[in-house]
């Protein structure tokens, strides 16, 4: 995933996607 060509949609994307994947964890 190229951050600079996302722009801000990258720095909303990219927690979400490890809170996700935190949250799996947690759960699993």
């Amino acid at each position: 995933i190229n951050l600079s060509r996302a722009g801000p949609g990258a720095s909303f994307l990219q927690p979400a996607v490890m809170s996700r994947r935190i949250f799996r964890t947690l759960t699993a």
